[in-house]
């Protein structure tokens, strides 16, 4: 693997890298140049980034917040700086956020993946008891995500 696959997880999502491998882009060119189509897969590890049809549904909520946190950052900006009325600086700031948006519904994209990769992987580690004590469900949940792509069979939790 290169060096950059070994980078830090911040690094990483800034970077728009595969959770898995940190080296495969997760879109074909950056989100930071413009409308970016994304990968279906990893063109190094292979993982599958979007997992079902409707997965990227929680990335709302990210986006949503994301939104939030740069709205009122940027109106307390403009109402302290500016002679002007809490109103009117919120409306500007929804304004100058509309440009924007696109890139921080793209960002909060990555911010799903590497959450909820993350999730799984630390769900299949306590999951991964000897087979004498694993039960018929746990064990067909851990093949199960295996065979989906959502994690593989030599991931870790460290990663």
């Amino acid at each position: 693997m290169k060096a950059e696959s070994h980078s830090s997880t911040i690094a990483a999502i800034l970077r728009q890298k595969c959770p898995r491998c940190r080296s495969g882009a997760i879109f074909r060119s950056s989100i930071f140049r413009g409308i970016a189509k994304m990968n279906e897969h990893c063109p190094v590890c292979d993982l599958k980034f979007e997992r079902e049809e409707g997965y990227f549904l929680g990335a709302m909520y990210i986006s949503y917040g994301l939104a939030l946190i740069f709205i009122i950052g940027l109106a307390g900006l403009l109402w302290d700086l500016l002679p002007w009325s809490i109103q009117k600086a919120v409306i500007w700031a929804v304004l100058l956020f509309l440009p924007a948006a696109p890139l921080i519904a793209l960002f909060s994209r990555v911010l799903w993946i590497y959450w909820t990769r993350r999730l799984i992987l630390h769900h299949t580690r306590d999951l991964q008891l000897t087979p004498r004590t694993m039960t018929k469900q746990e064990n067909h949940v851990t093949k199960s995500v295996i065979r989906a792509g959502l994690v593989s069979a030599h991931d870790s939790v460290t990663d």
